[in-house]
């Protein structure tokens, strides 16, 4: 029978590249904790600039997207940049990865026997944005479904409080109960 190792993840809200260098290179670096995944929200990185954090430390591998593909494949970008997620996977793990997808909204790696997915979601705050919310859980779980063996690691930015729960952020409750989530 083979030892299961201990596997932590740390989730970590960037609000951007440059103002969350320094933790995440302490994250990447600590010799305090034996981190194997770290799930990045909001790092507002352009697509021809992703390679910055999937290759920000040659101790992890990332899979990740920017959340602008959209709207610079359309123009220049006016204004501040949004959003974006990725999982920093330990780089002695990665052969383990079968299975990657990548969205604005969140990124899934079957790993061995688990699902990690990191999700960033918006604030629900008009049925426009529930409508968002509502299709980008259909797509996780058509995903999840795939999967039927597996464990489930999900974490990330769900821009809600749980302890408050609203008519609206009901779907992000149904989704984690459905799936037994705590």
């Amino acid at each position: 029978m083979a030892t299961q190792l201990p596997f932590s993840v740390v989730s970590f809200n960037m609000h951007g590249m440059n103002q969350g260098l320094n933790v995440l290179s302490s994250l990447c670096n600590s010799s305090t904790f034996d981190i194997s995944a770290i799930f990045v929200q909001e790092h507002w990185l352009t697509p021809s600039n992703m390679s910055t954090l999937k290759m920000f430390s040659s101790n992890y591998i990332g899979y990740g997207i920017s959340a602008m593909e959209h709207i610079v494949g359309l123009n220049v970008l006016k204004g501040r940049p949004f959003g974006g997620v990725c999982i920093l996977l330990k780089s002695n793990l990665a052969n383990n990865v079968k299975f990657k997808y990548c969205s604005e909204r969140y990124v899934i790696i079957a790993f061995n026997n688990t699902l990690l997915i990191n999700v960033y979601f918006p604030k629900i705050v008009n049925d426009d944005v529930l409508c968002t919310v509502q299709s980008t859980l259909v797509e996780i779980q058509d995903i999840i479904d795939q999967f039927p063996n597996h464990n489930i690691v999900c974490g990330g930015d769900f821009n809600e409080n749980f302890d408050f729960l609203s008519n609206r952020s009901q779907v992000l409750a149904c989704f984690i109960n459905n799936n037994d989530l705590v």
